[in-house]
């Protein structure tokens, strides 16, 4: 749903927790919005004409309690949650950062890395990194790691908070229950892509519903949400006991242990909340592109978007055109056959891919475990 900011004073009490939680996040529910009246809001966006007719539209066909995506904007706290959280806690910068892994540490992180990276061998990687990202390698690789993990758990399985349980008396479930979910999907799509891409969507919203506008009964929402939470905190726990995880951290004392965890596990939580609260509830068919969906080269052009490292920024933003990309540290959500005006099928590119590319500048060469200055520089 469009975020709205209050212009006049006055509020109507809440009767429910999530009503006062959605007031106090400037998230107004569909009952809100009518009590009040559009006259008293204005949205934090310039597009409110626009707004209000999607609004209206949503509202005659029952999906106007769910969020709206806007592209790029939607998915720039999820980026940068999960980058701060890498720079936080990588090791330190510098020329031996990185001394310490051994060959086969080496290979099993480019083994982790080969859906977003175009070389298989550490060093020739390090070689090709400019300066600033060789002496932040470490955080910029645990980023890279952080967004797999997310996918692969939050949206590879996306049907996994379901316990398969087949009557109120069953206390095992099924695991498995959510890959024949998947399976079934995938041949509903096969078949038909928009309607399977309705189905997925509905099928989301009546599991996961939140507000009182979107269902009367809130009770199977809660449920699935706890499961949920559960999924986070096992993933959070599973991320941080991987030994290729713990080599790429720097050491920290005891009582800063706990302080990691808690925002790793906000990280991993804006996440898969974003996903599964707005990215999910969309008419649409939902894939993350990754390396092998990009052209070889660079193209401000083609709204790609460079990592902050390589400074591309103002009269310099073309420097990299035509560079060959060798790393994506952030992928790409993409609505694919979004229902749009007129009832027309579309790709929605939710946020292009933060590349990393063969910059040719202010090279290291990385020999024997050390970083050195590279003597034709």
């Amino acid at each position: 749903m469009t975020h709205w900011q209050v212009t006049q004073g006055g509020s109507s009490d809440s009767s429910t927790d999530e009503e006062s939680s959605a007031k106090k996040s400037k998230t107004l529910t569909r009952k809100e919005l009518e009590e009040k009246g559009l006259d008293e809001w204005k949205p934090l966006t310039p597009t409110f004409e626009e707004d209000v007719r999607q609004f209206w539209a949503r509202l005659s066909t029952g999906t106007s309690a769910w969020p709206l995506i806007r592209p790029v904007e939607a998915f720039e706290r999820q980026r940068a949650h999960a980058q701060a959280w890498a720079q936080s806690w990588r090791r330190d910068e510098g020329p031996d950062s990185l001394s310490h892994l051994t060959k086969k540490q080496k290979r099993a992180i480019m083994h982790k890395l080969q859906h977003c990276c175009i070389e298989t061998d550490f060093d020739t990687l390090m070689e090709r990194l400019p300066l600033f990202m060789q002496l932040n390698v470490s955080g910029m690789l645990l980023e890279c790691l952080l967004w797999t993990e997310a996918v692969n758990t939050f949206a590879t399985h996306e049907f996994q908070y379901l316990d398969g349980k087949i009557s109120s008396d069953d206390t095992e479930g099924d695991r498995t229950f959510h890959l024949r979910l998947e399976h079934i999907y995938k041949r509903f799509y096969e078949t038909n892509p928009t309607l399977a891409a309705v189905w997925r969507a509905d099928f989301h919203r009546l599991s996961l519903p939140y507000d009182r506008t979107q269902s009367r009964d809130l009770s199977l929402g809660k449920y699935h949400r706890a499961r949920r939470d559960e999924l986070i905190e096992s993933t959070v726990d599973r991320f941080l006991s991987d030994e290729l995880i713990l080599a790429l951290m720097g050491p920290v004392s005891e009582e800063l242990v706990p302080d990691r965890r808690e925002e790793l596990q906000l990280a991993f939580y804006i996440i898969e909340d974003w996903m599964f609260g707005k990215l999910y509830s969309s008419t649409g068919h939902i894939e993350y592109k990754w390396l092998k969906d990009l052209p070889r080269t660079f193209s401000v052009k083609e709204k790609m978007t460079a990592h902050q490292l390589h400074f591309l920024h103002g009269k310099d933003n073309t420097r990299l055109d035509g560079h060959e990309i060798i790393m994506v540290t952030c992928p790409s959500p993409v609505i694919k056959w979004l229902m749009g005006k007129n009832g027309r099928l579309m790709d929605l590119p939710v946020a292009p891919q933060v590349l990393v590319m063969d910059d040719g500048k202010n090279k290291l060469v990385y020999k024997n475990n050390t970083l050195m200055w590279d003597p034709e520089e």
